[in-house]
């Protein structure tokens, strides 16, 4: 499926970013070492050629492959977005198996580029919870949320802000928009309200289409490669590009408060909530694959992440991670002091765990790899392409970049405000925090 969707949009002149995972590259004539995966940046040249911006490539040399050649590469995730030199964060959690893992570096120093003020924290308890997304222009989307619950005095919807700071435009639900935008192909923005409606977006801001759910819609979207969206709220909805239901999955009444991730085979998992919560594998059509019971009683949003050999990461029990097979057994768990959030996992495979009072580098057999200290509580983590992990520090209101061998990168001169706020990465290698003070933060060299 992915080789037909890349060799569609690069006929059509469209660059695409892949997640690839490689055999063994030869260095010299003694010996080989295999690159687990890494992103590239594929181009089409006059419909019979890719050229391949590999960064990660040891001889740092440009290669030219003949079409439908892909060499070595083995695809393991594909992003259809127009690559362009703008920024770039299309969904929670950035791509489609949620692994927090960014196709951009992010800011080597501290330094706050600019910041976007709401001005409705203070008159109106606008502020922000969730992840921002980023368009091929750079465009930047974060929902806002109210304090109150009276669309006629507070703010709630989603902010669109220019690549200087200047909003763009806005639009207002009736309710908060507690989640993270997604956006789709051709540059729609996806997202739910607490107004128990999911809504479509067009690039400027107008309705393209809504539809009523029935209950909060309080879930990230997830696009798939074929642009259907995915997204929990009483049950999991299927939803075309033009607003049509494709298909539903409700598990006993549960309600699927986490959003769905997706693997390199196409395989959909959720997480349900209630009494007897369930990790559920879907085939792309929504017919059930099989089930796993997490035994444990959640009313709050666990998502799983999806790693680079379609592992599934899963927080359990507060202080437990569990690790599934592809085929739904379990391969290992580890257990842990303090309650965890969901992983982040490195392109190299290593997993970033977050628990109150410190981040965790787990290997890919569960063994510790290392621990980094501090008092309070680290939110989803984000990695940079080189390796820097960097977290919202809770604790101090800091936020922190960490280098792979657990050593302080830099971390903020500035306190900020909330306790559920994420990062993302931007192409600019910019890195963004949207706060619970109704502001959203810009760093970069």
């Amino acid at each position: 499926m992915f080789n037909a969707i890349l060799n569609s949009e690069l006929l059509a002149g469209r660059p695409v970013i892949v997640q690839v995972h490689t055999k063994k590259v030869k260095v010299n004539s003694h010996f080989e070492v295999k690159i687990k995966s890494h992103f590239v940046v594929i181009t089409g040249v006059n419909g019979s050629t890719y050229n391949i911006n590999d960064p990660w490539d040891l001889e740092f040399t440009p290669r030219t492959l003949e079409n439908g050649a892909l060499g070595s590469y083995k695809i393991r995730a594909l992003w259809l977005y127009h690559y362009t030199d703008n920024n770039f964060w299309p969904m929670f959690q950035n791509n489609l198996q949620h692994t927090g893992q960014s196709q951009f570096s992010g800011p080597q120093t501290y330094n706050l580029k600019w910041v976007f003020d709401s001005k409705n924290y203070s008159t109106y308890g606008t502020f922000f919870e969730s992840q921002p997304a980023i368009d091929s222009e750079g465009k930047i989307y974060i929902g806002a949320s109210c304090s109150g619950g009276n669309p006629s005095v507070y703010f709630t919807g989603i902010y669109a802000i220019n690549t200087d700071g200047s909003l763009a435009w806005e639009y207002q639900t009736d309710d908060s928009v507690v989640a993270t935008p997604a956006i789709g192909p051709d540059g729609t923005l996806y997202f739910g309200s607490v107004d128990h409606f999911f809504y479509a977006l067009n690039s400027d801001g107008t309705l393209k289409w809504r539809i009523n759910l029935g209950s909060n819609c309080v879930v990230s979207p997830t696009v798939g490669p074929d642009g259907t969206i995915y997204v929990g709220a009483d049950k999991l909805y299927a939803i075309n590009p033009n607003g049509s239901i494709k298909w539903v999955y409700e598990y006993h009444n549960y309600f699927v408060f986490a959003t769905p991730v997706i693997s390199s085979e196409g395989t959909i998992y959720i997480h349900t909530t209630g009494n007897d919560s369930r990790l559920i594998a879907l085939n792309p059509d929504g017919i059930f694959k099989w089930e796993y019971n997490t035994l444990f009683h959640s009313s709050y949003s666990i998502f799983p992440v999806v790693g680079n050999d379609d592992s599934l990461y899963l927080p359990t029990h507060p202080n437990v991670l569990k690790v599934l097979n592809p085929d739904g057994t379990l391969k290992w768990q580890r257990s842990f002091e303090q309650p965890i959030t969901a992983p982040a996992i490195g392109s190299n495979g290593d997993i970033y765990i977050s628990e109150i009072f410190r981040l965790n580098s787990i290997n890919l057999d569960g063994t510790l790899n290392w621990q980094y200290e501090n008092t309070g509580y680290y939110p989803v983590p984000v990695i940079g392409a080189d390796g820097t992990i960097y977290v919202f520090y809770n604790g101090s209101g800091h936020v922190e970049a960490i280098n792979p061998d657990a050593t302080l990168k830099w971390r903020s001169a500035e306190a900020f405000t909330g306790n559920t706020t994420s990062l993302a990465i931007g192409l600019d290698n910019t890195l963004l925090l949207g706060s619970q003070d109704g502001k959203l933060y810009v760093f970069g060299d």
